[in-house]
């Protein structure tokens, strides 16, 4: 008998609107194909009336958009030998030969502006019911379900198999079908939009009228008591595909098939050849190893039966069967030789690439061999360490691995006899079905490393004054760094290497020659070369990646700010020929005639003030700090350190504090030329003329050399300018940033004559725009920048603001 099954189409229906010039494809994957068989195939659409319109090799490749309004259908047929009838404009009812046609998936072609009603999809039944028993015989709410629906308006309908409408219940589970005697009716759901006509008992479903559509229908069969009740019922699940003859078990696992809508009072399952002729007749098709039955094709079916039948016996055909009987849709078994297909096996690698430099990685031709594949068709897959597919390249050797990122990838050689199904990118190679086989992977290791981004300093060290230059475990903080090693670096400004310690802390400065240095953290996978003391950092070879540098300044004698080989300068008197007397063990006099002091609010420049003992700290790099003096204990105030008289001008400036009420503490700092927060303290006495420092949380605390304490006067000077302080706010975004830096300048006094500019920890400006109004947004180009830390000034004739940004590479 002709075994050709064009199976069960799940997906759909689909609605298109035609012809406005949008592409209408059936996506790839939303129609799938259950339980056919055959020896060919063939996708068909056809119009409503079943007139062949295309011969498509695959539902996904057909544009509905030029074929205007309309239905279609889209059928999947199986045949086996030659069948006549296929062709287009002949009629899919007048095919003949051994085949079969699958359900039809509706296409619904409207046009813009038509009516979009759809009666959508139902699943569920069909039922079987004994009439006339008076017995109820009700459809359990649940049991009918409707998928892709819609339309303003919605009816149940009920109607014989010719049409005609038997009831309009609100539902199809208030029917109760027991007493309407034997036969068939069909359950149909209707959705509409406004009015429709025929839609009432005695009419035909056929003759409706209006903006409405109806689904397809489910079947109800009534039979008679006495009549042979069995029924095999629907299997859902496979077909499924095995390689035998590989002494490995082959066995359906339990669960994958499942039954739906049988009865009877006996059963039993059955394992046919594709001719029908009983192989087995299994407790359950879980039981039966396929393995030693070799290759082919064969059938698992549900059978159940009442009383006695005749001819359910091995090697009998299930066609001859005799009696009250009923048997299910059969679930196809393909048995595939394992010696017809082979994956091959691959030698070679592993290989392991540096990516992210932009320069290309790729597996040469001669660095991996296949041998022993076998198969019609045969594809490189390339896969992550989890199965997932990233490309199916031609050849291995074509391959880039350089833009994929890090990660380790797998490289496999597929072969396969016809068609496989999971064969794409993002698939899993682990879904694959058909007839294949893949050979042993080959690791790929992809490392980039990242030698991460170093914020702290810039630092400046007096390093001939026998006292101990080291940067603090805390100074620097790395972050986002990434490789199989690391190894801090100190160079030269020119890049030469001076040492590897390992860390930077452990870099004692002092005794150094003056100059300017760099530390660099750098990343690196396997060996690298040139990482060695005299050589450059810029002839590194290897899979490596070097941090931003943090400068280190190192200054001798008169450059080191004090003019003395001592870290603490303590100004114990400031005489009114402009000199200061300095305490450290012995008394000293320097010039400060090039300094200004000045205290605000009032801004009084202080040019002969007298401290009896008020001391006054200056670090190396002209850090001016204050302790004890009790008349700033309580008030606004701050004490700045100056180059000119002009306090007014934010360049004059060296540094300050401030503190008091207005938004500090006593020991918060405010950032000006480059000088941070870290590079202050504040001392005030204590009740036993102790010293004490009094710090924010975030400041580190620093020792000094003070070795007395008393209260100190009061100063005196005279008033010379008055400055309005600040009272808006600076942002800059994004921060960090590369390329471009919007700066916004909101609620400041003033409209206009500002100057907004970027200074480096050095305090040099290497930025600056003169704007003609204060308040508003302004765009700066920062790619000419090195990387790392600056200040961006704003300041006009009331005010000046800082704010800190990082400008990365």
């Amino acid at each position: 008998d002709c075994q050709a099954n064009g199976g069960v189409l799940f997906g759909g229906p689909f609605e298109f609107t035609a012809r406005d010039g949008q592409p209408d494809f059936i996506p790839e994957g939303a129609i799938t194909v259950a339980n056919s068989q055959g020896e060919n195939f063939q996708w068909i659409v056809t119009d409503a009336a079943g007139n062949i319109l295309g011969l498509p090799p695959t539902f996904s490749v057909v544009d509905f958009d030029g074929a205007g309004a309309g239905n279609c259908l889209v059928w999947y047929l199986r045949y086996d030998g030659e069948i006549s009838g296929l062709a287009p404009g002949l009629n899919a009812g007048d095919l003949e030969g051994c085949f079969s046609l699958s359900n039809p998936v509706e296409v619904i072609r409207t046009n813009e502006g038509d009516c979009q009603a759809n009666g959508g999809v139902l699943f569920g039944g069909p039922f079987e019911f004994i009439a006339g028993d008076d017995q109820p015989d009700f459809i359990p709410e649940g049991a009918i379900t409707v998928a892709n629906s819609q339309g303003e308006n919605f009816q149940w309908i009920v109607t014989d198999a010719a049409g005609n409408i038997l009831g309009l219940p609100p539902t199809f589970s208030v029917v109760d079908f027991d007493g309407a005697g034997a036969g068939n009716c069909l359950v149909w759901y209707l959705r509409y939009d406004g009015e429709i006509s025929g839609l009432a008992p005695g009419l035909n479903a056929g003759d409706l009228e209006g903006c409405f559509s109806l689904s397809n229908p489910v079947e109800v069969i009534r039979t008679n008591e006495g009549d042979c009740q069995a029924n095999g019922g629907v299997l859902f699940g496979g077909p499924f595909e095995f390689t035998v003859g590989d002494g490995v078990a082959d066995m359906i696992p339990e669960g994958a098939i499942t039954v739906a809508n049988s009865q009877g009072e006996n059963f039993q399952w059955i394992v046919t050849d594709d001719q029908g002729n009983i192989l087995g007749l299994p407790p359950t098709f879980s039981a039966v190893n396929f393995d030693d039955a070799g290759p082919g094709t064969c059938l698992v079916w549900y059978l159940r039966y009442d009383g006695e039948i005749s001819g359910l016996e091995v090697d009998a055909n299930a066609g001859d069967l005799e009696g009250c009987f009923s048997l299910s849709n059969p679930v196809e078994v393909f048995r595939i030789d394992a010696g017809t297909v082979d994956g091959g096996e691959l030698t070679g690698g592993p290989f392991e690439f540096c990516v992210g430099d932009d320069i290309a990685d790729m597996i040469g031709e001669d660095e991996i061999t296949l041998t022993g594949a076998v198969g019609d068709s045969s594809q490189w897959v390339i896969t992550d360490d989890q199965g997932t597919i990233l490309g199916l390249p031609p050849s291995f050797s074509v391959v880039n691995f350089d833009v994929a990122g890090p990660g380790v990838c797998q490289v496999w050689h597929l072969s396969y006899n016809g068609e496989i199904s999971g064969l794409a990118v993002d698939a899993n190679a682990g879904d694959l079905m058909g007839d294949f086989s893949l050979s042993n992977p080959i690791q790929v290791i992809r490392n980039q490393p990242m030698g991460g981004i170093l914020t702290g300093g810039p630092f400046t060290f007096c390093v001939d004054d026998d006292v101990a230059d080291m940067i603090g475990e805390d100074e620097i903080t790395l972050t986002d760094n990434s490789g199989e090693f690391s190894q801090w670096i100190v160079t030269d400004d020119m890049g030469t290497i001076l040492g590897l310690p390992p860390s930077f802390s452990a870099v004692n400065f002092e005794g150094v020659f003056p100059g300017t240095c760099l530390v660099w953290h750098l990343s690196y996978y396997g060996d690298i070369q040139g990482l060695e003391v005299d050589a450059n950092a810029e002839d590194l070879m290897g899979c490596f990646s070097l941090s931003n540098p943090i400068e280190v300044v190192r200054q001798t004698g008169d450059d080191c700010g004090s003019g003395f080989n001592f870290p603490t300068v303590v100004i114990s008197e400031v005489a009114a020929n402009g000199f200061i007397e300095l305490f450290n063990d012995t008394d000293e006099e320097v010039n400060v005639s090039n300094y200004w002091l000045c205290n605000f609010p009032a801004y009084v420049r202080i040019s002969d003030l007298t401290v009896e003992c008020g001391d006054l700290l200056i670090q190396p790099g002209e850090v001016l700090v204050v302790s004890g003096w009790s008349a700033f204990n309580n008030q606004d105030a701050e004490l700045g350190l100056y180059t000119t008289s002009s306090f007014s001008n934010p360049d004059a400036i060296v540094s300050y504090l401030e503190w008091g009420s207005a938004g500090h503490t006593r020991a918060s700092v405010a950032i000006a030329a480059g000088l941070w927060t870290e590079n202050f303290f504040l001392t005030m006495p204590g009740p036993d003329n102790s010293l004490q420092q009094v710090v924010d949380d975030n400041l580190p605390v620093w020792g000094t050399a003070v070795t007395s304490f008393c209260e100190p006067n009061a100063f005196s000077g005279t008033n010379t300018t008055e400055l309005t302080a600040e009272t808006g706010t600076l942002s800059a975004f994004p921060n960090p940033a590369s390329q471009l830096l919007s700066v916004e300048m909101t609620d400041f006094e003033g409209d206009g004559n500002s100057t907004l500019r970027i200074i480096n920890l050095n305090g040099q400006v290497v930025f600056e725009r003169k704007l003609d109004y204060t308040n508003g947004l302004t765009e700066l180009n920062i790619s000419q920048l090195q990387a790392g830390t600056y200040l961006l000034q704003l300041s006009n004739a009331k005010s000046f603001v800082t704010q800190r940004v990082v400008v990365t590479e």
